[in-house]
């Protein structure tokens, strides 16, 4: 009875020391982001694309040095994600699966947009001291939704949604 008893114990310390700590954010960092954000113009670099349905890519043997499926490497592939106004300039590569046939230009494969939104929505996130947006677009072939979420440490979370394509989300740096 003791022994269970102090293993009970011994698992609950694990459990308790291996939790998660809270990241406290500094002022300095959030005077930054909010500064950048101010700016009307972001800049935003991806690193890493991480695609809907690995396991089809993964048999594809295509990847680039360091990465695996699910979390693709995109340091040194040209890439960008602006914001400038009003105005969203991507050019993002793609990994995944077209549902629905697209353009017939071989060089035009990846998430391309230069132009206004046709939606467009910024919020402060004060629990997560995060900046959100949210941008619908149309770039004369399909739809797409963009969750852009902006931390306090300059990285962010990109998450592509299409009317024509599987979801993918990137993960990257604001570019001062």
């Amino acid at each position: 009875m003791v022994r269970n008893v102090f293993v009970c114990l011994i698992i609950c310390m694990v459990f308790i020391c291996c939790g998660t700590e809270k990241r406290i954010v500094s002022e300095v960092e959030l005077e930054n982001l909010n500064t950048i954000v101010k700016s009307d113009t972001i800049k935003i670099q991806a690193n890493w694309a991480n695609p809907q349905n690995a396991s089809l890519i993964a048999n594809t043997n295509l990847l680039p040095i360091g990465s695996n499926a699910g979390s693709i490497n995109l340091i040194g592939t040209p890439n960008y994600f602006r914001i400038i106004g009003d105005s969203l300039s991507i050019e993002l590569p793609y990994y995944g699966e077209r549902q629905l046939s697209g353009s017939y230009n071989p060089n035009d494969i990846g998430i391309s947009f230069n132009g206004k939104a046709k939606e467009f929505k910024h919020s402060f996130n004060a629990k997560r001291n995060t900046h959100d947006y949210y941008f619908e677009i149309n770039n004369n072939i399909e739809n797409l939704q963009i969750n852009l979420n902006i931390y306090p440490n300059l990285k962010t979370n990109i998450s592509v949604n299409s009317t024509h394509r599987t979801f993918i989300s990137y993960r990257g740096v604001v570019v001062e």
